[in-house]
């Protein structure tokens, strides 16, 4: 993971990460700056997908996708979220930043 947050800082990209007492990550957030340029540009459509079963910890994987004015998709940016106790199948509110939101 260290590598990782590594390059991606090398490379420019936007980093949000938080980890608990353990040194475990609980919150990611990845963006590449071109994919704030563009989501500035086009903010009419924004697609959230989240999946949370298909790796090993069942942790969520939640990725934002643009879509451009010649409708094109573009990658906003990737998030992973650790729930803690809550458990993979019940509602659940997060709370980022100022921005709460409610998978």
């Amino acid at each position: 993971m260290r590598w990782t947050l590594i390059e991606a800082q090398r490379l420019g990209y936007f980093i949000e990460c938080e980890f608990d007492d353990q040194r475990r990550v609980t919150r990611l957030f990845l963006c590449h700056p071109e994919s704030i340029r563009m989501l500035l540009a086009w903010y009419f459509v924004v697609l959230i997908d989240s999946t949370y079963k298909t790796n090993k910890y069942k942790q969520p994987l939640v990725q934002l996708i643009g879509v451009s004015l010649v409708k094109k998709n573009f990658n906003i940016g990737f998030a992973l979220i650790y729930w803690g106790s809550l458990g993979p199948t019940s509602s659940r509110q997060c709370r980022w930043g100022d921005t709460n939101a409610i998978f």
